[in-house]
């Protein structure tokens, strides 16, 4: 397969390049998981309250997350294959669980009328992350260490924001599940990297209010004071990252929108 080397930011001071053959352009990817609609931001915890809608949804889950094992098996080599299924297994494991009869399915089964009844609610969460992911270009790596902070802060506060509407609405057991899922979804990108990035929500809260106020003066969101420098998370599980911005973007879309800035750098 002929490809086209093509120069991006690959992080720190190395200079790597990477091949991107025809087929193997991020927007493939995007392609794929837009088979994933049904994790939609409009109420990323609905897929349905019945057996029979997951009987109607679970072919085209497992259609897209198909689409992507085939794009990782052509468009990347062994060792960034293997951590680019590490990175998205949590999801995989989520639609295979949903998708099958048994304990999970009968718990999301329980829970999913209210949070279903919470969704009108849920668009304030989705729409304040909505507002500043739609900004970020997975592509841009010359953006990419503040791209990571941004992303990385923004679903914290989404989780959060989630976590406390489904409580306020639901009560604690159905909250505890709604977090338990978000956890599995996030939980491999979280660790491996918004640790790195972020190390606790008092930085997230400056990063955010440099953000925020750089679009009240109509600079560049990227010509704030926001330090480059490597960061760990010190803060327990909770804090979680989803990408991406479009009009139909899925939680595991916006997952997978954050290792396209991922992948240059493992090349």
């Amino acid at each position: 397969m002929y490809a086209t080397r093509v120069d991006v930011y690959a992080g720190g001071a190395s200079g790597k390049t990477m091949s991107i053959a025809p087929g193997c352009e991020p927007q493939s990817l995007l392609n794929c998981t837009s088979r994933l609609e049904y994790l939609n931001t409009d109420s990323a915890l609905e897929l349905g309250s019945s057996s029979q809608d997951l009987e109607n949804i679970c072919p085209t889950l497992r259609e897209g997350m198909g689409c992507i094992d085939d794009y990782s098996m052509r468009c990347l080599p062994e060792d960034v294959r293997t951590y680019f299924a590490s990175m998205y297994n949590g999801t995989t494991a989520v639609i295979k669980d949903l998708c099958t009869a048994g304990r999970f399915q009968t718990e999301y089964l329980k829970h999913a009328p209210c949070m279903d009844s919470a969704k009108t609610e849920y668009k304030e969460c989705v729409d304040g992350y909505n507002g500043v992911m739609s900004r970020i270009d997975p592509q841009d790596q010359s953006h990419r260490d503040i791209n990571l902070k941004v992303m990385c802060c923004t679903f914290a506060n989404y989780i959060e924001c989630s976590n406390r509407l489904v409580y306020e609405k639901c009560g604690q057991e159905t909250a505890g599940f709604t977090e338990r899922l978000l956890d599995r979804l996030a939980a491999p990108i979280i660790q491996e990297h918004c640790m790195k990035h972020v190390k606790s929500q008092d930085e997230c809260n400056g990063i955010m209010t440099s953000w925020e106020q750089s679009l009240s003066d109509g600079t560049s969101p990227w010509d704030g004071e926001v330090d480059r420098g490597s960061h760990r998370i010190t803060d327990p599980p909770g804090q979680r990252q989803v990408t991406g911005g479009s009009e139909s973007t899925t939680a595991v879309m916006n997952l997978l929108t954050l290792l396209l800035l991922l992948l240059p750098a493992l090349n």
